[in-house]
């Protein structure tokens, strides 16, 4: 019953709009956005072209990398053309340095003409590494659970706020979903036969199977970064523990022994030698850190009185929701230094965040009286976009790591 209520607490920590002074910036700062213009390049008519052009100008401003600019002003322009064949649509693009007139990106892409928002996606990705040494996140993925008619499922949509698609159709409660590195695979826990249970949800094949259905609680599945090993809340042995299962021969290996109490929310370190998760063994629940072979668990949340439904950024930095006067707000917590940043503020709770791919950007549930929508949290420069535009209820994003 303590893990329902870690489980229930995290999924209703879920969410409208968000001010400069909701948050605190805590990125390392790498200036401004680089100033890069397009009027190089030749878009052709076309149904595809027009998609395609709509979705570079759109983008590469939105995430705070990159700024349009003129060519006269601009650091580094594009040159290259769309183009709509008979059978595909082609785009040669190309980036260079104004400064040094050095190409710095090129790529060819020929894809169905129903891929040009997606190509423009990916263009933006490429000169986000190309430029600023980290993955875009432009072209990923969030999975979440929602409703719009009051009915709990499974869904997905871009980064870039298009292209929203529901995965279930279950009508129940259903938390926590987490992607397999590769991103064809989202694992998550659902009540489908009244009981919480681990569900695999293959998108290539379009098909559902179970992961976990132990006697008990199965929840809180998380895939190492290898993609080889599985972190579960079980409850196989009476009480919910965390535990590792080995995807190779489905051999469990248990990493805690906390007879009284509750663990929830396992989440992998980068570098797959640790977990973070959630647990009461101190009081009200609080964030602590094990390595992935066992041992004793460390306490990293200090501040708040609940501090649930960590996950940990590509650069080793956690982000967790914490509890402070009376409000759930986003925690960053840094290992390097041991200190921990509230970054949010205001009378809304922060909820269930998630880490993007390139450390900057946090996706998170933002939760105004019965009201939760999906937020994009830029922690360099305090600017925010509102994720889901649609009218439901959204909560527990999980941002796909490609």
């Amino acid at each position: 019953m303590v893990l329902t209520r870690l489980i229930l607490l995290g999924s209703f920590l879920g969410v409208l709009s968000l001010s400069a002074a909701d948050i605190r910036i805590v990125g390392e700062g790498r200036g401004e956005a680089v100033p890069v213009s397009i009027e190089d390049f030749r878009f052709e008519r076309g149904d595809a072209s027009a998609v395609f052009r709509d979705t570079l100008e759109t983008n590469l401003s939105r995430w705070g990398w990159f700024r349009r600019s003129d060519a006269q002003h601009a650091s580094y322009y594009l040159r290259g053309q769309s183009r709509e064949t008979a059978r595909a649509f082609v785009v040669d693009v190309e980036a260079l340095s104004r400064r040094t007139g050095r190409t710095i990106y090129r790529e060819r892409f020929r894809e169905d003409a129903s891929e040009a928002r997606m190509l423009a996606l990916r263009i933006i990705d490429g000169l986000t590494e190309a430029i600023h040494e980290v993955p875009g996140v432009a072209s990923t993925r969030v999975a979440f659970i929602g409703s719009a008619d009051g009915q709990q499922d499974l869904y997905t949509i871009g980064a870039d706020g298009h292209d929203m698609m529901q995965l279930t159709r279950d009508g129940v409660p259903s938390f926590r979903p987490s992607w397999h590195p590769t991103r064809d695979v989202i694992f998550y826990t659902s009540f489908v036969r009244g009981f919480p249970d681990v569900y695999r949800v293959d998108l290539e094949a379009g098909r559902r199977s179970v992961v976990s259905r132990e006697a008990g609680i199965n929840a809180g599945a998380s895939v190492s970064p290898d993609g080889r090993r599985l972190a579960l809340i079980l409850s196989r042995d009476g009480n919910p523990e965390v535990y590792i299962r080995d995807k190779s021969d489905g051999s469990l290996t248990r990493i805690t022994y906390t007879p009284h109490n509750a663990e929830a929310s396992p989440v992998w370190s980068p570098d797959g030698r640790q977990l973070a998760f959630v647990s009461d063994m101190q009081g009200g629940p609080h964030v602590f850190v094990v390595s992935s072979e066992g041992g004793r668990p460390r306490r990293i949340s200090r501040g708040g009185s609940q501090n649930v439904t960590p996950d940990w950024g590509p650069d080793g930095r956690l982000v967790y929701s914490s509890r402070r006067r009376g409000r759930f707000q986003l925690v960053v917590y840094d290992p390097a230094t041991e200190e921990e940043t509230q970054i949010t503020d205001g009378a809304v709770d922060h909820e269930n965040p998630s880490w993007g791919r390139d450390g900057r950007h946090i996706v998170y549930a933002r939760r105004d009286g019965r009201i939760s929508t999906l937020h994009i949290l830029d922690t360099q420069t305090n600017g925010q976009i509102r994720l889901t535009t649609r009218p439901g209820d959204w909560y527990f994003p999980a941002w796909s790591h490609r």
